[in-house]
Protein backbone atom coordinates (compact mmCIF):
# COMPACT_ATOMS: atom_id res chain seq x y z
CA UNK A 1 0.00 0.00 0.00
CA UNK A 2 1.13 3.71 -0.61
CA UNK A 3 -0.04 7.30 0.61
CA UNK A 4 -0.08 10.08 -1.18
CA UNK A 5 1.88 12.79 -0.22
CA UNK A 6 -0.76 15.16 0.94
CA UNK A 7 -2.28 12.03 2.69
CA UNK A 8 -5.57 12.21 0.98
CA UNK A 9 -5.34 8.80 -1.23
CA UNK A 10 -4.34 5.71 0.30
CA UNK A 11 -3.45 3.07 -2.63
CA UNK A 12 -3.80 -0.95 -2.02
CA UNK A 13 -2.50 -3.94 -3.92
CA UNK A 14 -4.77 -6.53 -4.05
CA UNK A 15 -5.13 -10.65 -5.03
CA UNK A 16 -5.09 -11.27 -8.97
CA UNK A 17 -3.19 -8.00 -9.95
CA UNK A 18 -5.68 -5.29 -8.66
CA UNK A 19 -5.04 -1.59 -7.62
CA UNK A 20 -7.27 -0.03 -5.30
CA UNK A 21 -7.84 3.96 -4.43
CA UNK A 22 -9.46 4.83 -1.38
CA UNK A 23 -10.56 7.96 -0.19
CA UNK A 24 -8.61 8.40 3.30
CA UNK A 25 -10.52 10.65 4.92
CA UNK A 26 -14.44 9.28 3.84
CA UNK A 27 -12.50 5.82 4.48
CA UNK A 28 -14.17 4.41 1.32
CA UNK A 29 -13.14 3.06 -2.06
CA UNK A 30 -12.89 5.75 -4.97
CA UNK A 31 -14.20 4.00 -8.02
CA UNK A 32 -13.63 0.08 -9.05
CA UNK A 33 -10.47 -1.37 -9.09
CA UNK A 34 -7.46 -1.37 -11.99
CA UNK A 35 -7.30 -4.91 -12.65
CA UNK A 36 -3.30 -5.92 -13.49
CA UNK A 37 -4.28 -9.03 -15.50
CA UNK A 38 -3.31 -11.23 -12.98
CA UNK A 39 0.61 -9.74 -12.29
CA UNK A 40 0.60 -9.38 -8.67
CA UNK A 41 1.64 -5.89 -7.76
CA UNK A 42 5.36 -5.59 -6.22
CA UNK A 43 5.43 -2.12 -5.14
CA UNK A 44 2.72 1.08 -5.16
CA UNK A 45 3.94 5.19 -4.96
CA UNK A 46 3.00 7.98 -5.79
CA UNK A 47 4.60 11.12 -7.73
CA UNK A 48 5.86 13.56 -5.24
CA UNK A 49 2.91 15.98 -6.45
CA UNK A 50 0.33 13.17 -5.50
CA UNK A 51 -0.82 13.00 -9.44
CA UNK A 52 0.32 10.27 -10.48
CA UNK A 53 0.30 6.30 -9.13
CA UNK A 54 2.77 3.87 -10.15
CA UNK A 55 2.96 0.65 -9.97
CA UNK A 56 5.50 -2.18 -10.56
CA UNK A 57 4.27 -5.66 -11.00
CA UNK A 58 5.76 -9.42 -10.82
CA UNK A 59 5.72 -9.79 -14.13
CA UNK A 60 8.10 -6.77 -15.03
CA UNK A 61 6.22 -3.65 -15.72
CA UNK A 62 5.37 -0.83 -14.17
CA UNK A 63 2.40 0.61 -14.64
CA UNK A 64 1.41 4.12 -14.58
CA UNK A 65 -2.27 6.03 -13.78
CA UNK A 66 -3.28 9.35 -13.39
CA UNK A 67 -5.17 10.25 -10.45
CA UNK A 68 -5.55 14.31 -10.14
CA UNK A 69 -8.80 15.05 -11.31
CA UNK A 70 -7.36 17.52 -13.50
CA UNK A 71 -4.85 14.83 -15.22
CA UNK A 72 -7.46 12.01 -15.44
CA UNK A 73 -9.84 14.84 -17.35
CA UNK A 74 -7.47 15.25 -19.93
CA UNK A 75 -6.06 11.52 -20.60
CA UNK A 76 -10.13 10.90 -20.95
CA UNK A 77 -10.63 14.20 -23.75
CA UNK A 78 -7.67 13.14 -25.55
CA UNK A 79 -9.15 9.54 -25.97
CA UNK A 80 -12.67 11.03 -26.83
CA UNK A 81 -11.98 14.21 -28.12
CA UNK A 82 -14.92 16.05 -26.81
CA UNK A 83 -16.95 16.79 -23.02
CA UNK A 84 -20.19 15.08 -22.50
CA UNK A 85 -22.79 16.96 -23.54
CA UNK A 86 -24.71 18.83 -21.30
CA UNK A 87 -27.79 16.15 -20.94
CA UNK A 88 -25.08 13.24 -20.81
CA UNK A 89 -23.39 15.16 -17.81
CA UNK A 90 -26.76 15.68 -15.90
CA UNK A 91 -27.42 12.06 -17.06
CA UNK A 92 -23.91 10.92 -15.42
CA UNK A 93 -22.85 13.68 -13.26
CA UNK A 94 -26.00 15.02 -11.81
CA UNK A 95 -24.71 16.77 -8.68
CA UNK A 96 -21.93 18.41 -10.43
CA UNK A 97 -22.76 21.56 -12.42
CA UNK A 98 -21.54 21.12 -16.07
CA UNK A 99 -18.08 22.45 -17.27
CA UNK A 100 -16.09 21.75 -20.32
CA UNK A 101 -13.30 19.98 -19.24
CA UNK A 102 -11.89 19.92 -22.51
CA UNK A 103 -10.90 23.39 -23.06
Amino acid sequence: MSFSPDGRLLATAGDGGTVQLWDVAAGRRLGPAINLYGSAILSLAFTPDGSTLYAADEAGGVHEYPVAPERIAAQVCARVGHTLSEQDWRTYLPEVPYRDVCR
